[in-house]
């Protein structure tokens, strides 16, 4: 049993020190957010991050978003939108956002 305890403790040290270790190469950016918000009355005032992909030196974000900003939240009114950067820094919002919009059958462009 003092076997086991010793074990989980072990194991829980060795997390939590990977996971100090790893935040430890985050670095501030002064021009925070990277991402501005959009004009007022624009689609995806309101968005959340959900990935970002690299994918042959370009990096493409992919987000929600809605242009009814405060809406009931239990109402999800949200489209997916996609922006491109060549640094990870100055993104380019992708001109025929959304990219993808609910519909009744399912998603499409």
């Amino acid at each position: 049993m003092k076997g086991r305890r010793v074990l989980l403790l072990a194991a829980a040290l060795a997390c939590v020190a990977g996971a100090a270790m790893a935040q430890t190469e985050w670095v501030g950016d002064p021009a925070n957010p990277v991402v501005p918000p959009p004009e007022p009355g624009a689609w995806a005032a309101e968005r959340y991050l959900s990935s970002v992909l690299e994918v042959n030196g370009t990096y493409h974000m992919y987000f929600w978003g809605r242009d009814q900003p405060g809406a009931d939240p239990l109402y999800w009114y949200w489209d997916i939108g996609h922006a491109t950067s060549s640094d990870g820094v100055t993104w380019v919002m992708d001109p025929s956002n959304p990219a993808l919009v609910r519909g009744a059958a399912g998603w499409r462009r």
